[in-house]
């Protein structure tokens, strides 16, 4: 309900009248002005998606499944050498050593 109330004060005029056009637009309102991620766009759009579909039972496509924004990849942190080496010098055990050393270079990390 809070996705299709913000929509139609940028357009001054009810959510029923607005095009295919307008919604694409407010979604790029939303990625650009407002600075909303991904997922929250996804969210708005999914609400307009229903509103449209189903409420209204309008038989228009409005093509927004395509233009959901993908959510960014996040690499995972790589540790320095320096790091690894201060990680694997305070082990105290030899066997211990030997497992997580043969972990890390299997490349078996736990996130």
């Amino acid at each position: 309900m809070r996705g299709v109330a913000r929509c139609a004060p940028n357009f001054k005029r009810p959510p029923d009248l607005l095009g295919p056009w307008e919604i694409r637009s407010y979604q790029l309102h939303l990625a650009t002005v407002r600075d909303l991620s991904p997922g929250k766009i996804a969210v708005a759009v999914a609400a307009l998606q229903f509103l449209y579909c189903i409420t209204l039972e309008i038989d228009w496509d409005l093509d927004l499944g395509r233009h959901h924004p993908k959510q960014p990849k996040k690499l995972p942190a790589i540790p320095s050498r320096e790091e690894v080496a201060t990680l694997f010098g305070s082990i105290p055990a030899l066997s211990h050593g030997t497992t997580f050393s043969a972990s890390y270079a299997a490349g078996l990390r736990i996130c």
